[in-house]
This record gives C-alpha cells, sequence and structure tokens, in this order.
C-alpha cells in the first residue's frame, strides 16, 4: 500500500559522514538501568555568530522528523531498549512482526540515455546469464567486465577485460550478473556521456539485473528470500545508516525503523511481491558487502540487530505500517511533520523533546548558528529585502505555521510562507530546527513618526547614518544621513505634515525636511554632548520645536534652531526613559518617562506637575517609542524588542494592538 507521505519522503532521509566516521569508536556502556525520559533537560543555542543580522540558531542534522540517530544512542547508552525509544519518537505506535514481500530490488541506475556499468569480480567468479535466450558466460576472478548501450540503440552488450563482445541483448532482454557467494564491485555511471558515477557497490547477494529500453540503461540488485536468509534482511545487513559500534538497543531500533521504511513506503504497486527502493541517502543509505564486512570486522552486531528483529515494524494502532522517517539528529528536539512539510498533521509525527537523550550522545551538531547579511537573507527567501520574519518557537502550535517572511519584491510589500524544509533550503543549513531573530546593532534607535503624512504612525530605525523606514501602508524607504554615533530625532520641521528625521552629532543640530539623503536644510547648536535629544509641539502650531532632557530635566524650544531653552523644568529621575506624546489629543505635545516598564505620562508641563496617568507596558529590557498608531491626534505607547514593535491603542495596560516587524 502506499504511503500518503510517500511521495515527500525522496530526499528527507539525511545521514551524515559524520555517523559512518565514527565507525570504530567503542560503545560507552549504559549508565543506568532505569530508562530516563527523553527531555526536560534542554539544549543550549550556539553563539551568536559575529557577522550577518539574521541570525538562524538550530540544532541537529536532518529533517528532525520521527527518531534521531544520535538521541537513539544517547538512549541507548542510558539504558532504554529499542521498543522505548521508538515508541517515544513515534507516539501511539506499537511493535508488531508482519509478512514480508519476498523480493526487495535496489535500484542502481535508471533510464540512463548514455548509462554504462562495470563490474569488477573481487571474490570468486561471477556468472552472466542473458535470461530469454538462456545463454550464459563466466567471469575470471580480478577482471572488469563492461555492459553498455549499443550504438544502433538495440539493446544492450556485454563487452569482457579486452573489449570483446560476448553477447548482447535485445531492448527489453534482460541480463544477469549472479553473484550468489562471490563478491563483485558493480559500479553504475550516466549523464550526457555516461562518466558521472551514480552507484559504486560490492555485492554478494543474489543478482545484478541489467536491461535497457527506449528511455535508456537500467540497473538493479535484486535480493530473493531464499535459504540463507530473506530478502529484507539480506537488504537490511548491508544498510550504512548508523556506526556498527554504537549500543545494541540503538542498532535494534535503527533496524526496526528501517524495516518499516521500506516496507510502508516502497511496495512496488506494479509488483505484489517487490519492495523497490534506492541505495542513497535519498531513501536509505545502501553500503552492501563493504558494510557487511564492515560490521563483521567489528564483531557484527549490526547483523545481530537486525537478526533479533526479524519482521518486526513499527504500526498505528489499526496495524498499519508507519512512514518511519528518520534523520541524524534533532539536537534535542525533534519537530512536526506539518511545520516540515506542511500538511495535515500525522499522529506519530509530532514534536518529541529528547534533550536528555540527545545530551547523552556524540551529537557533534548538536547546536549551530549562522549569520547572513540582510541582502544575502533576502535573496536567499526571493525578495529585493526583507521587512520581517515570524517564526514560532519549537514545540509551540504557532510554529506549524511556517516561516513567515515579509519584505519588497519590485517595490512591492509581499509576504510569503515557508515550510520548515523549505526555509531549510533556502537558508542552506543542516536543519529546518532553528530560530530566527534579527541582530538589532545595540547601537540601533528604534524611530516613530508620521513619514508620509497619512495621519498614521510609521516606524523606522537609525544605525551608524543609516535611516530605514516602514510606512503603514507597507511602503519602505532606507537611505544616509549623518554619521556613526550621531542619535536621530523625529519632527516636522517645515509644517508640511509629514515628519522626517534629523540628527545630532555632539550638541550640532542637522535637520532634512524629506526622508532621503541630502545636505541639511536646519543646522544650529542646542544643549550639550551628553544630553537626549527630543522634538515636539509643546505650545501647538504647526512646526515641532526641539529640546533635550538632560538627567531628569527638559530644556526646551517652540521652534528647530538653536538658542536658550524656552521652557525648562525637572520632571523625572535621572534613570528615566524620556518620552514624548499628545497624551490628551490637544494638540500639543507634552513629556513622560519611562521607569523600567513603568509609563507615567504628563498634560501639562512644568515642574512638580502630576502625572496623568500611570500604566505598565512592556519589559524593562524593551526600547520605546511612542505614535498615533490608529490615527487621529492621540499619542500611544510602543515597546520594541529585537526587531519588533509592538503597539498599543490606549494608554493603559493590556495587550499588544499590533505588531510591525522591520530589520534595521
Amino acid at each position: 500500500m502506499k504511503h500518503p507521505l510517500r511521495q515527500v519522503v525522496i530526499g528527507c532521509l539525511t545521514v551524515v559522514a559524520a555517523l559512518l566516521a565514527l565507525g570504530s569508536v567503542p560503545a560507552r556502556a549504559a549508565t543506568t538501568a532505569v530508562c530516563p525520559p527523553a527531555g526536560g533537560v534542554g539544549t543550549a543555542d550556539a553563539p551568536t555568530p559575529s557577522t550577518g543580522v539574521l541570525i538562524v540558531q538550530g540544532h541537529g542534522w536532518g529533517h528532525s522528523l520521527g527518531m534521531s540517530q544520535y538521541g537513539a544512542q544517547g538512549a541507548a547508552r542510558l539504558g532504554c531498549s529499542a521498543a522505548t525509544i521508538l515508541s517515544t519518537y513515534y507516539t501511539g505506535t506499537a511493535l508488531a512482526q508482519q509478512t514480508l514481500r519476498p523480493t526487495v530490488k535496489l535500484r542502481l541506475l535508471r533510464d540512463e540515455p548514455a548509462g554504462r556499468s562495470t563490474a569488477q569480480a573481487l571474490v570468486g567468479t561471477l556468472t552472466w546469464v542473458a535470461v530469454d535466450a538462456n545463454v550464459s558466460v563466466v567471469q575470471p576472478q580480478g577482471e572488469t567486465w563492461t555492459v553498455q548501450r549499443r550504438a544502433d540503440g538495440r539493446g544492450i552488450v556485454l563487452l569482457d577485460a579486452a573489449g570483446a563482445q560476448r553477447f548482447w541483448i535485445n531492448t527489453g532482454g534482460v541480463l544477469r550478473l549472479q553473484e550468489r557467494g562471490s563478491v563483485a564491485r558493480v559500479r553504475s555511471f550516466g549523464g550526457a556521456d555516461g562518466t558521472t558515477v551514480r552507484t559504486d557497490l560490492q555485492l554478494r547477494w543474489d543478482d545484478t539485473e541489467l536491461s535497457s529500453s527506449s528511455l535508456g540503461l537500467s540497473v538493479n540488485q535484486v535480493l530473493r528470500d531464499d535459504a540463507s536468509a530473506s530478502a529484507v534482511q539480506k537488504y537490511l545487513w548491508g544498510l550504512a545508516e548508523v556506526p556498527v559500534s554504537w549500543p545494541a538497543a540503538a542498532l535494534q531500533a535503527q533496524a526496526i525503523a528501517a524495516r518499516t521504511y521500506l516496507v510502508a513506503g516502497y511496495a512496488d504497486a506494479s509488483d505484489p511481491s517487490t519492495y523497490t527502493i534506492g541505495t542513497t541517502s535519498a531513501t536509505q543509505n545502501y553500503g552492501g558487502y563493504r558494510q557487511e564486512s564492515l560490521d563483521q570486522a567489528y564483531g557484527g552486531a549490526w547483523r545481530a540487530a537486525v537478526d533479533a528483529t526479524d519482521r518486526q515494524v513499527i504500526v498505528t494502532p489499526d496495524g498499519l505500517p508507519i512512514n518511519a522517517v528518520y534523520s541524524s539528529s534533532a539536537g534535542g528536539r525533534t519537530e512536526d511533520v506539518r511545520y516540515v512539510w506542511g500538511g495535515p498533521g500525522v499522529s506519530y509525527l509530532q514534536s518529541v523533546d529528547d534533550s536528555r537523550w540527545d545530551a547523552a550522545s556524540d551529537n557533534p551538531f548538536r547546536s549551530w548558528a549562522v549569520g547572513l547579511a540582510a541582502d544575502d537573507a533576502a535573496r536567499r527567501f526571493g525578495f529585493d529585502s526583507i521587512l520581517g520574519v515570524q517564526l514560532g518557537a519549537p514545540g509551540t502550535a504557532q510554529r506549524l505555521a511556517g516561516v513567515s517572511v515579509t519584505g519588497l519584491v519590485a517595490g512591492v510589500p509581499t509576504s510569503r510562507t515557508f515550510t520548515g524544509s523549505a526555509a531549510r533550503a533556502a537558508l542552506g543549513v543542516r536543519s529546518p530546527s532553528f530560530t530566527l531573530r534579527w541582530l538589532v546593532p545595540a547601537n540601533s534607535q528604534p524611530l516613530a513618526g508620521d513619514f508620509d503624512g497619512d495621519g498614521r504612525g510609521d516606524v523606522g530605525w537609525y544605525t551608524d547614518g543609516r535611516v530605514t523606514l516602514l510606512t503603514a501602508s507597507g511602503a519602505r524607504r532606507t537611505y544616509s544621513l549623518g554619521r556613526a554615533g550621531d542619535r536621530a530625532v523625529v519632527g516636522d520641521w517645515d509644517g508640511n505634515g509629514k515628519d522626517s528625521v534629523g540628527v545630532v552629532d555632539g550638541n550640532t543640530w542637522c535637520l532634512r525636511n524629506l526622508v532621503n539623503s541630502g545636505p541639511c536644510d536646519l543646522t544650529f547648536r542646542y544643549g550639550a554632548a551628553t544630553d537626549w535629544p527630543v522634538a515636539g509641539r509643546w505650545h501647538g502650531g504647526k512646526v515641532d520645536g526641539i529640546g533635550v532632557w538632560r538627567g531628569g530635566k527638559w530644556l526646551l524650544r517652540d521652534t528647530p534652531g538653536g538658542g536658550s531653552a524656552q521652557f525648562a523644568f525637572a520632571w523625572g529621575r535621572p534613570t528615566d526613559v524620556p518620552i514624548v506624546g499628545d497624551w490628551d489629543g490637544n494638540g500639543t505635545d507634552t513629556q513622560g518617562v519611562v521607569r523600567g516598564n513603568q509609563w507615567y505620562v504628563a498634560n501639562r508641563m512644568g515642574t512638580g506637575v502630576p502625572h496623568a496617568t500611570m500604566f505598565v507596558y512592556g519589559k524593562t529590557s524593551d526600547r520605546f517609542v511612542t505614535g498615533t498608531w490608529a490615527g487621529g491626534r492621540f499619542s500611544y505607547p510602543s515597546t520594541v524588542a529585537g526587531n519588533v514593535f509592538y503597539q498599543r491603542n490606549a494608554l493603559s495596560a493590556g495587550p499588544v494592538t499590533e505588531r510591525v516587524t522591520l530589520a534595521p
């Protein structure tokens, strides 16, 4: 029966070369006889990269679904059985013995127009049989013979070591190479000129069958039930998915998962007696006689695990074999199939915390991190520039929605959603088990204002001479202004109904009336280099005035220009964060402060003026701005965490009204 996820299985199994490199590492003894819970200890993130602004912090290698091979290794070391390992990773399943098909066909080459195959007799002689003609010939040990398509396209020809033709098989016929106790190195080539190696295996079980069609040459290894073993056992003996030195329970769990994966996903619809599967990590990594020899050299633990679990498969409560996908590791938590591949949920492919088991393993890719430049991240996701990304935390319902990316394409705001697998491919990282965050430089300053004059609040950033703005309508603008070390200030300097950005260097103010690069429209000196620049419409009018906050004192002017302070008063504490807004909608801006995460705002200027309202909003680690987010005259609070502006349309504690994501 074809499993409903079969079509997305191709290419999903990832087998890390590091696994095989561990083949000679001695297995550790289990540290306890009682299997501990799989999770509960968590996994630390890798250090933040020193370069890049989009930080991808991830765990593990592979698609992160189903069983983690390294997690199984750690579980076995801790005393867990194969049955416990599998029932933990595949939720709600059980083990059962089933009758299996008697033939396994391994695809070595498929319909290659320029395909060819070579066979070297490594141990013993090899027998070639033209099946339809009942003609055979023996290949001596040590020689390499070749099979290739005829020049006229009529079938295939067998050439001996001297290049002499032994016989040829017409299109549709079968040429069979019998190993049957001998060992052959079979190499199959494809590509445009027939020089690309598709498979290179040492084979000793049963037959290699070669045939051609109008499409090209095909080569299959055919394993059959016989007195020596079942076809499925022979296939599993040659799998090279995990090191043969791993603990027995881990090997048994791997054998059962691999058998189930074959049975559920690769039942040949055209032949009810056969499973047909590839040999690479796109399906399961088949190593053939090389793997069997390695296992034998280290005591035969892998073959013992295969034999000990003969005919065992993982089944659902209704007795059907599951789609037993697995990967090298998840690094502490597997993922839900809805996040990784999209589509409906699967009861046994849910997110599982395996941090305790993984911590007991040799996992070399438990945690990793990658930093991407903003333009590189945009290119990878198919945008000209990125405005923001959203991804729920591992193990949460929000994560099932996938990776949401908002950005600009040809100047048009566009949103796209990626599955975890698609996002992994786009980012070029080891697994979809990652989180995304923008690394906002510590000197970045959040901005708020009405930059397009539509009456709604917009947001932005100022970082080292670079302004990035995003309007409520979705328009983004980036330009240069000032230089590194400057502080930004926002206001309507010319009374045109639109805010723009100015910069302050020390106590020198450079105000520009347009939101683009260019010379200062106003330049003057005001305040001291250690002051905090502010702007507001202190007594109504059309033009914003300027001012500074000096450790609890406000020194303000009604107009944007130099001179003496026209209004000076103390309000707030030296450690507060100053904020400005029109809190009562009367057309006049007044002072406020944030103390920790407590907001205090006043409706009149002056020393000793009581606060009009006080409320708690945001976190003490946030940064703070204000704006007219819903339009109109009232100013409301916004907290900024990372690259996300959390806006609330009320002067009170309560839930966020709107969130806007903008990368500096």
